[in-house]
């Protein structure tokens, strides 16, 4: 087994020093990769839940005093990106990680990816996220169950606010700093309301599935690192046709014989949760991203 405890965090095995020297490490590695979709805390939790993969799966390689893996990153053309780690010299009660970072590399690019080459015949391989490439297309032959409307109604904040006013309408001020409590409490208390919200949730769903029956490309694949489970994002568009306002996570059921929504997510949300299995060539998802998001 991997010597590092797999419930320790990236930013307490790698150690990168300081704050300062953490937020100039991911600095480094979001200047360099294609995906610059991604501000630098996305960035953070991306890696995070890969590493936990990779350290689940034993995928880190070791040589002397040298350990290497691969993050699920890779340069514009396609050269994969890896985390270069150094056995920690300084390693004792205070500091107890077997590693410190080093650098983000790439075989035989500076200093890195020279150690890289010179120290690894096999280059450390990415984990398994799931047994059958089925898994990742949506099939239209199986049913979508129930949804779980009080889980939508705890996470009003991922739904478009234009579309709760128009179901609460004058009843809770759209201004007041407790608008989503209070529209979820008034939605369960007015038999009006509720039926009124899940109906239009039940008639944008049908409409995705409608798009993804033509579509079977349409739904990207989310990786779900809680569950360790695959999952399909499906675009749901509350207001104008094209334009995605959330996504829908569905997953099959045990038997495999229907899909599940286990959630609903904003697309910055979905987009990290997809970016865990690679690059993401979903055009909606991408579209959907909040560009004036400021790159922190």
């Amino acid at each position: 087994m991997c010597s590092i405890n797999k419930t320790q965090t990236l930013k307490y095995n790698i150690a990168f020093g300081s704050a300062a020297g953490m937020r100039t490490a991911f600095c480094d590695l979001w200047s360099s990769i294609a995906d610059q979709n991604l501000t630098h805390p996305e960035l953070f939790s991306i890696l995070s839940h890969f590493f936990a993969e990779v350290l689940q799966q034993n995928l880190i390689r070791k040589s002397g005093k040298w350990a290497a893996w691969v993050t699920p990153f890779c340069k514009s053309d396609h050269t994969p990106v890896f985390c270069l780690m150094e056995a920690n010299p300084s390693r004792g009660l205070q500091i107890p990680q077997p590693y410190v970072f080093k650098a983000w590399c790439c075989p035989g690019e500076g200093l890195g990816g020279q150690i890289l080459s010179r120290e690894f015949s096999e280059m450390p391989s990415k984990p398994r996220f799931f047994e059958d490439f089925a898994d990742l297309h949506y099939d239209s032959s199986l049913p979508l169950k129930s949804l779980p409307i009080e889980h939508f109604l705890e996470r009003l904040e991922r739904l478009p606010k234009d579309f709760l006013v128009s179901v609460v309408g004058n009843a809770v001020s759209e201004e007041s700093q407790t608008f989503l409590e209070d529209a979820a409490d008034y939605i369960r208390r007015n038999p009006l309301a509720y039926t009124i919200f899940k109906g239009t949730l039940e008639e944008v769903i049908k409409a995705a599935l409608r798009w993804a029956e033509a579509d079977p490309f349409l739904c990207a694949p989310s990786y779900y690192p809680r569950t360790h489970s695959i999952s399909l994002l499906l675009p749901l568009c509350f207001s104008n046709p094209g334009v995605v306002d959330a996504c829908l996570v569905i997953s099959r059921d045990a038997a495999g014989s229907a899909y599940v929504a286990q959630t609903i997510l904003l697309p910055r949300q979905a987009y990290t949760d997809a970016r865990l299995l690679g690059s993401v060539n979903c055009r909606w998802l991408s579209k959907a991203i909040d560009e004036s998001m400021p790159l922190l």
